[in-house]
């Protein structure tokens, strides 16, 4: 029953005749003055259902519901949480939808531990999007209140599948706990599509500070299985230009500051046959290696460069100062979107001949990873030449440079060739007819969507030119094709109003198209008008008043006329004021209404209140703001002025 903020109860604990357990709610708090029992939430869970402190902390951050009163009971086997899985059998397809229950049990630990988001915060991972996109997670020893009890013949086999897949050691501890959690998973269009939606590697850190560190523990952990899968694959479909980091912490603060076109090697010796293979397969023309600047960094790009040049792949290489990595740079030169920009566009060239120009452009949001699969038989098997439904949109973070249409990846450039002399790249295939939009329409997104002849154009990023003097938008261009293999595309960012930028993309996105350079520069100078009629459409609706003055009615006007053509205007402001509680010098009430009813004027007035302490300035609750007074100041001399004499 509830007794004043507070609600008793029979207390439960011994036998009570009498509302004796007293809960404080606000608090989350109890006490019996009968028995003394007292504590908090966590120690009614423990209590009554007999669980330990971690496991009664899930099943509250869970809401998982209570199996009743367990008095007596030293250790319950109910786990309250919901299982990982029903039933399993030893397959591939079962282990890997238990892969994909770990993952997802591990995300929700990660969403409800304070602890792991504030690590996430202080290494700068901050992008509302990144948990969930890359499926992050925490392992804090919980998955264990998921299992069947031990004694059991599913405990047991279960207990032993995760052991088979690494999950569990040999003891039963998780192998991953105390550390930030990254599922590695197959992309169904990815190099090796019999993988797609699979888990293939979790990548744990440790989220402890190094100096906290057991002699010989490293901050670095991954199952113990081959390293296979190559995280972010889908970066490699969208781009031809990849950040190569080492680890995945340095490869999430690029994606965080806007570069999505990043991957990493989950250590600086792990780049394997499969990204060869995903490099080979997506048609990848440029590498950033972004490693860490230290002896094992300098020594793994070296490695790595002439085989990537050999490969026909251009390669880059970006410095940071000694000793630091992209974590370490991005957090100390803020922001970290120029800081890491800046370093992009002055990477070293690590081929012959003269280096390429570049420049930094803005970044596109990649769509969301696949999904991770929920059962592998219910997964779509596609063959390796199979792209996505709608052409990706690069988001490299420099300018494009062309490649030889008829040269393959794996093939060397010839030494008398310059990267920038080569022909540009073909525009990306897509596995199906995308809709056609409607000419000069606009979606729900806000995006301008055009066909002009067998071009199709999609404008964003219109709608935050605001100003006259320039028109900054992301443009992209495609054409119909009666194969889809043959169908192309062509991305980019540009200012419309700048004739270099019109003609760098024209020239660039007629070779990509196939078509004449006239072409697009006609299509850009129609959509620059439309442009500006949107523009000029837009600047109108932002100088528009946001709250126009309101329009009072008939009545309404006659009540305020009157009201303010009453003889006994004063008298009744007096009344009123009183009724808040207000008494006394009305001569004194009505200067501060008229200073109330100022503040729209050009100079409107201002009222000081000035006497000395406990002279009554405070007013009662309810009826405004205090006046500038503070208890146990010296008291404020009082002025002897004469009261201010109102007309009427």
């Amino acid at each position: 029953a509830k007794r004043g903020k507070d609600w008793a109860m029979r207390c439960i604990f011994h036998e009570d005749a009498t509302a004796s357990l007293v809960v404080t709610e606000a608090k989350n708090l109890y006490h019996c003055f009968g028995c003394n029992a007292a504590g908090s939430v966590l120690d009614w869970v423990m209590k009554t259902q007999g669980v330990s402190l971690p496991h009664a902390v899930q099943i509250l951050q869970t809401g998982a519901p209570l199996e009743g009163e367990r008095l007596g009971v030293a250790r319950s086997q109910m786990r309250h949480l919901p299982p990982l899985i029903a039933k399993l059998e030893v397959d591939e397809a079962d282990a890997q939808l238990l892969l994909a229950q770990v993952v997802d049990s591990y995300c929700t630990n990660l969403k409800n531990s304070p602890d792991a988001l504030g690590y996430l915060q202080s290494r700068g991972l901050t992008h509302p999007e990144l948990v969930e996109h890359f499926q992050l997670g925490y392992a804090n020893k919980s998955l264990a209140y998921r299992l069947p009890p031990g004694h059991t013949q599913a405990g047991r086999a279960m207990r032993g599948q995760l052991q088979a897949l690494g999950i569990l050691r040999d003891s039963g501890h998780e192998h991953l706990n105390g550390c930030l959690v990254v599922p590695v998973v197959g992309l169904a269009d990815g190099a090796t599509p019999e993988h797609a939606g699979q888990v293939l590697q979790l990548y744990g850190r440790r989220t402890v500070a190094k100096n906290k560190l057991l002699p010989g523990q490293s901050p670095h952990m991954n199952l113990s299985r081959p390293i296979r899968g190559v995280w972010n694959e889908a970066a490699l479909v969208a781009s031809k230009e990849i950040i190569l980091c080492e680890a995945l912490i340095d490869a999430m603060t690029f994606w965080c500051a806007g570069y999505r076109n990043v991957t990493a090697t989950l250590g600086v010796n792990n780049f394997t046959q499969d990204h060869w293979q995903a490099l080979k397969h997506h048609g990848t023309r440029r590498v950033l290696i972004a490693y860490d600047r230290d002896d094992a960094g300098n020594a793994a790009a070296d490695k790595l460069t002439p085989e990537l040049l050999e490969g026909g792949i251009e390669v880059f290489r970006v410095l940071f100062p000694k000793g630091m990595d992209v974590n370490d740079y991005a957090r100390q030169v803020t922001p970290a979107a120029k800081s890491l920009g800046l370093l992009l566009q002055q990477a070293q060239w690590e081929g012959k001949g003269s280096r390429p120009g570049v420049s930094v452009i803005e970044h596109a949001p990649l769509a969301p990873v696949a999904a991770i699969a929920k059962t592998a038989a219910a997964k779509e098997k596609r063959p390796s030449t199979s792209r996505p439904a709608t052409p990706p949109e690069p988001t490299s973070s420099l300018a494009a440079i062309p490649v030889s249409v008829s040269v393959p990846v794996s093939a060397p450039q010839p030494p008398s060739a310059s990267p920038a002399e080569l022909p540009a790249i073909p525009g990306a295939a897509h596995a199906s007819a995308v809709a056609q939009p409607e000419p000069e329409s606009t979606n729900s997104k806000g995006e301008l969507l055009l066909t002009l002849g067998d071009r199709h154009w999609r404008i964003r990023g219109w709608q935050k030119n605001l100003a006259p003097e320039q028109m900054r938008v992301n443009a992209q261009v495609r054409t119909d094709a009666t194969d889809a293999a043959d169908a192309a595309y062509y991305v980019d960012t540009l200012d419309v109003y700048s004739a270099k930028q019109r003609a760098a993309y024209t020239k660039a996105a007629a070779t990509e198209l196939g078509v004449v350079d006239d072409s697009i520069k006609r299509d850009i100078g129609q959509i620059l008008l439309r442009l500006e009629a949107l523009q000029d459409a837009a600047i109108e609706a932002a100088l528009a008043p946001k709250n126009p003055a309101p329009v009072l009615s008939e009545a309404d006007t006659q009540a305020v006329l009157s009201l303010l053509q009453s003889p006994a205007l004063t008298r009744r402001l007096v009344d009123d004021m009183e009724r808040c509680g207000i008494v006394g010098e009305s001569s004194n009430l009505l200067a501060g209404y008229l200073a109330a009813v100022s503040r729209k004027l050009d100079a409107p007035l201002a009222v000081l209140i000035q006497s000395s302490s406990a002279a009554g300035k405070k007013l009662p609750d309810g009826c405004g703001a205090q006046p500038h007074a503070r208890r146990g100041t010296r008291p404020v001399q009082r002025h002897d002025r004469p009261e201010p004499v109102l007309p009427g």
